[in-house]
């Protein structure tokens, strides 16, 4: 008779494959809000103190207008794109 390899496994806890990445707590007001397992890119990323802005009003479609490398007039609020040009949101 033909055992069952899985019945036989042995499942311990160092099976488990160990989270690669980072743990990050967001904290508002002294207050911890989330704990976020993130990889590593984004959390360096995060703990950065980066400005966070909504770009909701900058999306065509399912398209955005806003990605990486634009630069960003933080006195103005405007996004410029690669060729100099500001960026116009939705509401503009």
């Amino acid at each position: 008779m033909m055992e069952n390899i899985e019945e036989n496994k042995d499942h311990s806890h160092s099976e488990i494959p160990k989270f690669i990445g980072s743990r990050i707590a967001l904290v508002i007001d002294d207050m911890v809000t989330d704990v976020m397992h993130t990889d590593n890119r984004l959390a360096a990323i995060l703990l950065s103190e980066p400005t966070v802005i909504d770009v909701s009003d900058y999306l065509v479609g399912n398209d955005i207008k806003v990605y990486p490398g634009m630069k960003y007039d933080k006195d103005k609020n405007k996004f410029i794109d690669h060729n100099g040009n500001e960026v116009k949101s939705n509401e503009q």
